[in-house]
């Protein structure tokens, strides 16, 4: 015998963006166009998914029921955020 279960699980999408303002052009270049503004876009995804699940746990028939979108939020980020979301720069 085998049940179906039923899942939610929330993906969160970031991406950071970076600008350099036109009023600080002059000294963004004096800085080699450094980036003078971020912002950080996150999106929020609620993924729903089913499977039959025998009784020796093996999933089947996996299907994903909906994607939903459930918010969003463009903002400035954290320090701690630019850290974790910059490329490394490589050393080569």
């Amino acid at each position: 015998m085998d049940t179906k279960y039923v899942w939610k699980n929330i993906v969160l999408y970031w991406r950071l963006y970076s600008r350099t303002s036109t009023r600080n052009a002059l000294a963004a270049m004096a800085s080699f166009g450094a980036p003078t503004e971020e912002r950080l876009l996150v999106l929020p995804f609620h993924i729903t998914w089913s499977s039959r699940v025998k009784n020796d746990a093996r999933f089947h028939d996996l299907e994903v029921v909906g994607i939903e979108l459930v918010g969003n939020e463009f903002r400035v980020p954290s320090e701690e955020e630019v850290r974790r979301l910059k490329p490394k720069e490589s050393s080569g």
